[in-house]
């Protein structure tokens, strides 16, 4: 009975230290201008969390588990490419009109 109480405290604990490397993410993220825009879970157990500053957008994905940051891509805001996806930004790199 012992070991099994042992071992419900020791599961119990590591979910709390998983909510908490996200919040402590999130927190951080805030003292540097971000808001958190966007939250889920992905298939394989990670977190991806998007934040959005008023220059910068950057998306984050964290191993619950551990509190590994396993992505961190962070790109600039410009208002003339708001409406522009990344797949025309690619094929705007072989057209032949250059700015």
């Amino acid at each position: 009975m012992k070991k099994i109480l042992v071992i419900l405290l020791l599961f119990l604990s590591s979910t709390a230290y998983a909510a908490t490397y996200e919040d402590e993410l999130i927190a951080h993220m805030q003292r540097q201008g971000f808001v958190l825009v966007e939250r889920e879970s992905t298939w394989l157990g990670r977190v991806s969390l998007e934040f959005r500053s008023n220059t910068h957008e950057r998306e984050i994905i964290l191993n619950p588990n551990n509190g590994a940051i396993l992505r961190d891509y962070k790109e600039r805001l410009d208002e003339d490419d708001e409406e522009e996806t990344p797949l025309d930004r690619f094929y705007g790199l072989f057209s032949k009109e250059q700015d």
